[in-house]
């Protein structure tokens, strides 16, 4: 039915409605409702109880429709039960897209005689009877009232109107579609007098034709033709290339590529033997004749030959028996390599093993033009990863001019998605933060603590929560959530939590923090910045709960979240105890239950214990910070959850640790990473632009508004040139010793001294430091596109390689203590293994088309293949498998990555105390040789003396 139809219908019925609504009834009383029944029979019923059985009612008018302006067709209504037994469902057979449905006559037959009574065609009975054909046209119609909404065809001549209605639509709609497909087709240009300048500027050939002319004999044109074979070989080009005809061109005449492609049933001989390469030359031949005798040299030769043939074997006998010699020690057609070989797996083919992608995980909503800058896993549960999401990745080199993204920032939406690999389409839960989030950190020993800080127990759980929605609820669930669109609670299905505690404006770090450690929790750092150890038999609530900051302004910043009296331990319940309800009162709501986190009490007022200033050993002034490491002793895990291993890392594993207190002692040091370098003399003074480039892409204040607008201008090209000329990132550890009294400070702060610094070993910041699990004194850095590994006592890198491209991520195998993950700014991963070989990576893999800003192994071991999430340059966060080979640990093999690491810290030591000594020589070479100077002139002094007296 077209929507004029309807449009007339609508009208028709909202005049009968305003009409009716014009005469006010009276007030009904309560006996009067619908929903009153009356416990007994009332007056009213008394007549139509007594009234006879045989007094027939007046039969029902049939509603013919006249809007549709053809006779014939007759609205009813039809019950859902109706509906269903002749197959005109409204929503599932009949639409208000597709309206019309031919029902088989005999169904509704079968209806009138079943239903005598009830039935809904009881009116039009005699009409469907007289219906010639055996399908009726029943169409829907819908209507502001549930009354009359089908139409049905009672006449032939209605039964045309409709199928020529209906045929006349459907020709409408694919006109409609082909037009809006295939466009029509578009006018003949009109030029407006320019073709004649376009043609004057378009090349075109004007150099005349070559004219050849050609003398020849008549004879030769009239001779009889003598045609003869000629092979497609025996010219160039004596082939024809097949096109197909979508090519839209003819047939080239090129040469002949493939002659022939034949299979064979039997398969190729191959030759196993390999020769051993020899330095012996290969003209080098041996013939022995044994049959043949020598001839009597005595009595054929002459004195000048015998003397020749001597003078030859004097020359040449010594290497005609180291030949001789050779031939009987080495057998040439031996592999000798099987032989020579250690380990059987030496001799085999390595096998290529690559990483597998598992899944993707991205968020359009609130990861808009973001991307992944920290990520870590939840340290108890397998499949649950935080990402922090910001403008730009530390691992970013920014250019150009200042923007307001410090504004941005502040005012921005920033947020930490929690992912779980069993869902890649919506995170968990969404973490939202006032500031952008460069880095986050999860507390080893309870996974709801998340910093900066989240207090998250059971909102996982609840997010993961199924619930069983009626189709009520659900209508009403869409309803309400249509009418809130404009809140922010009510967008998305992932739950959103604001931060539970932010730290005090006024004592926090005075930049942005680029880097997040937790500290051991059986030491505590107290206020002086000395560390005590806690007992032994300490509880876990007992345990404490510290974390250290690196900020660009170059402090490290140490905080206590239990040094507030108020707090309590976060183990304990976190639902308040159910008191008995009395009988007769309402349940209460769950939320008004359930208390605030105990670290809200840190809200606005927590500021750090102890802070440590990072100078430049040479200059005094705070480095730029962009990260740091501190040895952290990591727990024994079991598993808490009762299954076998599988395959599938979609099916989480639980985990609990076995706390015990560490043998090793913590000590005052951590390693700290910079963007400070080797400068040379003309880029100093462009120092303090290009250090604030890093980490999270946040630039200071330069002095006055005519040197910031001229630095602006050169920033660019001269900041570039500052990286070709030596503008490394530095790595040290640093040290502290504390106070041995109280201060009057609020927060006490100290300068670091260096065990060690190095520089020049990077060239670029330093933006990733990890430490290996299987060996914690082990550390890797990359920075620009150098990639060192060190010894936490050792002032110097034992292991450094310099890639093509730079490197943006770095990773330690989980499993396997001697490879290393390393990801470059084209998207390329290498895992090097380095008892394999260390003179080039084992793997490398193209992973993504651009900049991989992370790489993060993990930790749990819940399924038989390990997890490893790379992140995109667009902020994905894509999830690989990693090959079989690398899952297997091998203790021979951390043996010998152990013994290396030991030689090549012998080997720099020793090195580093020769170079010292040759520096020391040079500093002092000038001293020495003013002092023999010195001496010198004083000898002659009183040589000259002696003479005089002498004289």
């Amino acid at each position: 039915v077209c929507s004029g139809i309807v449009d007339r219908e609508k009208e028709a019925k909202e005049t009968i409605r305003s009409d009716a609504s014009t005469s006010r009834e009276r007030r009904r009383t309560i006996f009067e409702l619908d929903s009153y029944s009356a416990s007994g029979i009332s007056s009213s019923d008394l007549p139509r109880l007594a009234s006879k059985d045989d007094a027939l009612e007046a039969p029902t008018e049939i509603r013919y429709s006249v809007s549709l302006g053809v006779p014939g067709i007759a609205r009813i209504n039809l019950s859902p039960l109706t509906q269903k037994v002749i197959g005109c469902v409204i929503g599932e057979n009949v639409s208000t897209e597709y309206p019309w449905v031919h029902v088989r006559k005999e169904i509704i037959e079968d209806n009138i005689d079943l239903h005598e009574d009830s039935s809904d065609f009881l009116p039009i009975k005699n009409e469907i009877q007289k219906f010639p054909n055996s399908k009726i046209p029943i169409g829907y119609v819908p209507s502001l009232t549930e009354e009359g909404q089908f139409y049905v065809c009672l006449t032939e001549e209605g039964r045309d109107a409709v199928v020529e209605e209906i045929r006349k639509q459907r020709e409408e709609h694919e006109n409609r579609v082909r037009t809006a497909v295939y466009k029509p087709a578009l006018a003949k240009w009109r030029e407006f007098n320019s073709g004649a300048e376009i043609e004057a500027n378009v090349v075109k050939k004007s150099r005349p034709l070559l004219e050849i002319e050609v003398t020849g004999t008549v004879d030769a044109l009239d001779a009889p033709l003598r045609l003869q074979d000629r092979k497609a070989e025996d010219v160039r080009d004596g082939h024809a290339q097949l096109v197909p005809p979508s090519h839209r061109r003819l047939s080239e005449r090129v040469s002949r590529k493939l002659s022939s492609n034949g299979t064979q049933v039997t398969p190729d001989v191959r030759d196993a033997t390999t020769e051993t390469a020899l330095s012996v030359s290969t003209n080098r031949w041996i013939q022995y004749e044994y049959e043949r005798q020598s001839a009597d040299a005595s009595n054929d030769s002459t004195p000048e030959e015998t003397e020749s043939l001597k003078s030859f074997l004097r020359r040449f006998a010594d290497h005609v028996c180291d030949q001789l010699l050779l031939n009987a020690t080495w057998d040439i057609y031996t592999n000798d390599y099987g032989n020579l070989a250690r380990n059987a797996r030496d001799t085999q083919r390595p096998i290529p093993a690559s990483y597998e992608e598992h899944s993707s995980f991205q968020d359009e909503q609130h990861a808009v033009d973001k991307v992944i800058n920290d990520l870590c896993w939840h340290p108890l549960w397998s499949g649950i990863a935080f990402a922090a999401y910001t403008r730009h990745a530390k691992s970013q080199r920014l250019i150009g001019r200042k923007s307001n993204e410090e504004v941005v920032q502040a005012h921005d939406d920033n947020f930490v998605l929690v992912w779980s690999l069993d869902d890649s389409l919506t995170p968990k839960l969404v973490l939202e933060s006032p500031r952008e989030v460069t880095s986050v950190a999860v507390n080893p020993l309870d996974g709801n603590l998340v910093i900066v800080l989240w207090h998250i127990p059971g909102k996982i759980e609840e997010a993961e929560r199924v619930v069983a929605y009626t189709a009520a609820r659900i209508k009403h669930r869409t309803t309400i959530k249509s009418s809130t669109a404009w809140m922010r609670e009510a967008v998305g299905t992932s739950v959103r939590i604001g931060p539970t505690a932010i730290s005090s404006p006024k004592k926090s770090q005075k930049a942005a923090v680029t880097r997040i450690a937790w500290m051991s929790p059986y030491d505590q750092l107290d206020a002086s910045g000395k560390i005590a150890s806690l007992p032994e038999d300490a509880s876990v609530d007992d345990l404490s709960v510290e974390i250290a900051t690196a900020s660009e302004d170059g402090t490290i910043a140490f905080w206590n979240l239990k040094s507030n009296e108020k707090l309590v331990s976060p183990s304990e319940t976190y639902e308040k105890e159910a008191s008995p309800r009395k009988k007769g009162e309402a349940k209460r709501p769950e939320a008004s239950t359930r208390r605030t986190s105990p670290f809200k009490a840190l809200d606005r007022v927590l500021k750090p214990g102890f802070v440590l200033a990072v100078q430049h050993p040479n200059e005094s002034r705070n480095v730029v910070i962009t990260t740091i490491d501190a040895h952290v002793p990591t727990f024994e895990k079991r598993r808490a959850d009762v299954g076998p291993p599988s395959e599938d890392a979609t099916v989480r594993r639980y985990f609990e640790n076995i706390v015990k207190k560490p043998s090793r002692a913590t000590r005052a040091e951590i390693h700290v990473g910079t963007v400070e370098g080797n400068h040379t003399r003309q880029s100093r003074k462009f120092t303090k632009i290009g250090r604030a480039c890093f980490g999270t892409g946040r630039r200071e204040s330069l002095g006055k508004e005519g040197k910031r607008k001229r630095k602006r201008e050169n920033f660019s090209n001269e900041f570039n040139r500052n990286n070709r000329r030596g503008c490394t990132g530095d790595f040290g550890c640093a040290t502290w010793n504390g106070y041995d009294f109280a201060t009057d400070l609020a927060v006490n702060s100290e300068t670091c001294r260096w065990r060690w610094f190095k520089s020049g070993t990077h060239d670029g910041p330093v933006t990733h430091s990890v430490r290996c699990r299987e060996n914690s004194t082990w550390l890797a850095t990359i920075g620009g596109k150098i990639f060192a590994i060190w010894k936490e006592d050792v002032g110097a890198p034992l292991f450094r390689k310099k890639s093509d491209v730079g490197l943006t991520g770095v990773s330690w195998g989980s499993l396997r203590a001697t490879t290393l993950i390393l990801a470059r700014s084209d998207g390329t991963v290498e895992l090097w293994d380095f008892t394999v070989k260390t003179e080039e990576p084992c793997v490398v893999q193209s992973v993504s088309g651009r900049a991989i800003t992370g790489a993060y192994t993990h930790e749990l071991r819940a399924t038989t293949r390990q997890c490893v999430g790379f992140c995109d340059f667009n902020g994905i966060l894509r999830m690989f498998l990693a090959p079989a080979a690398l899952l297997e640990t091998d203790s021979a093999g951390t043996e010998r990555m152990t013994n290396f690491m030991e030689r090549q810290a012998k080997r720099v030591t020793v090195k580093e105390g020769r170079e010292w000594l040759e520096k020391r020589l040079e500093t002092n070479y000038e001293e020495t040789e003013r002092k023999q100077r010195r001496e010198e002139e004083e000898a002659s002094v009183w040589r000259r003396a002696r003479a005089e007296e002498s004289s």
